[in-house]
């Protein structure tokens, strides 16, 4: 009699699969990222609409013309403050446009879109886009890498727990309640731009076009307050500018924050 030895059998399932490592979790994430892109692409999702950016343009220009008319016509009255918060608006939407070309979406050629971004940047924002493409440059390089990212590096506001600790003082408790102060500590935003696209323009070693930068600057950061101050006079003149910088510092950090921040 002969007998059949049992059929092999089947390992006790685990219930769990094995987790890829981190390297193949890495090449899947970035072979998911390319065929998305691939697929956005092909859809037409990611061409360049001169037209419409051209429209938004003279749709800016138009609203800035009126918003001086406005400052001018109205005379010294406390409805100017309406005024400020209209300018505020408008030189963050001349920012975003100044954005969109510094990223090269708006014209076909890099230097269209270069120049297109330094006017709208340093005439009518008052920032340097020279010190923006070098800032953005070494933030998208490392997004939100402690040490790497200047964007996240130790300032006002802290955003690695190890960094708040070591704060003592008014700074400490700054720190401990910022999450409170964000809005009220944006509304100071504009001051801290205007001095960077300053201090870029006086100090940076190798800056492209210094001098026109630093005249349109000029234009727009004495220029502007002059013809408040001509028109409103000193004290109003200050509360108007007040109210224009922290609508404006608001409404770019508003908008800018939330996108540029990892979140749990």
């Amino acid at each position: 009699m002969t007998t059949t030895a049992p059929p092999p059998t089947a390992a006790p399932a685990t219930g769990t699969a094995p987790r890829p490592s981190t390297h193949a979790r890495g090449n899947l994430q970035t072979r998911d990222y390319f065929e998305l892109s691939e697929k956005v692409k092909a859809a037409g999702l990611m061409g360049r609409d001169v037209g419409t950016y051209m429209v938004r343009t003279a749709l800016l220009v138009l609203a800035l013309a009126g918003a001086v008319t406005l400052l001018l016509t109205m005379g010294q009255t406390w409805w100017q403050l309406a005024v400020a918060v209209l300018f505020g608006i408008l030189f963050t939407q001349a920012a975003f446009l100044g954005h969109d070309a510094a990223h090269q979406q708006v014209f076909a050629s890099g230097k269209r879109n270069q120049w297109f971004s330094r006017i709208l940047g340093a005439l009518v924002v008052g920032l340097s886009i020279s010190w923006w493409n070098r800032k953005h440059n070494k933030h998208h390089a490392h997004p939100n890498t402690i040490g790497r990212d200047g964007d996240i590096s130790g300032g006002v506001l802290v955003f690695v727990p190890e960094e708040a600790a070591e704060r003592t003082g008014f700074m400490g408790w700054l720190s401990r309640h910022q999450g409170w102060m964000f809005f009220p500590m944006l509304s100071l935003f504009a001051f801290v731009l205007h001095y960077e696209a300053i201090s870029s323009v006086l100090t940076e070693k190798k800056l492209k076009h210094r001098r026109l930068e630093g005249a349109l600057l000029a234009v727009r950061l004495i220029g502007f307050p002059v013809l408040v101050f001509s028109v409103l006079g000193l004290g109003m003149g200050l509360a108007f500018l007040a109210v224009q910088f922290a609508v404006f510092g608001i409404y770019m950090g508003g908008s800018f924050a939330p996108n540029h921040k990892a979140c749990r």
